[in-house]
């Protein structure tokens, strides 16, 4: 036998709300229309580097984390969901998901939401061949993000 893992990332709308659900490593990302990222659930207790949470362990609903998010209050336009493999391959692997939260958000305005859907396979190529684990990523946006343009920074 071999030590094996599997992650859980689900995401699901209603209306305003989007809910997340998350057992083991991987990414949650929120990105508002500002390009602010924040992470959807709370970091995993239980991660450590060498160790993680996962679907296969004896009591998979003890490590289940969930979040649940306001798109209209909180100003989300769109939502990455992502397996370590595409976070754990970045050189710049703390502020990795700020930067791709609002790198997405520029090429939706920018490029639409059909030209990052043709991008995605290379995106996802490239860290799977560097870091030699899976890479998977869905991304959740809104239609209008494609006409939307870029708010005003906020007065401070």
């Amino acid at each position: 036998m071999q030590p094996y893992g599997s992650t859980l990332l689900a995401a699901a709308v209603n209306g305003d709300l989007m809910v997340f659900l998350q057992i083991g490593d991987g990414d949650a990302v929120v990105v508002t229309a500002r390009g602010e990222a924040g992470r959807a659930v709370p970091d995993d207790p239980e991660l450590d580097g060498v160790h993680t949470s996962s679907l296969c362990q004896p009591d998979p609903l003890r490590s289940l984390r969930t979040g649940v998010v306001d798109v209209r209050a909180d100003g989300v336009v769109l939502a990455f969901l992502c397996t370590d493999g595409f976070g754990t391959s970045r050189v710049d692997a703390d502020g990795w998901w700020r930067q791709t939260g609002e790198q997405l958000v520029d090429f939706g305005r920018t490029r639409g939401l059909d030209w990052i859907a043709a991008q995605l396979p290379d995106w996802l190529d490239e860290p799977a061949r560097i870091g030699g684990d899976d890479t998977s990523m869905v991304i959740l946006a809104r239609q209008d993000l494609e006409h939307s343009t870029k708010p005003a920074p906020a007065a401070g």
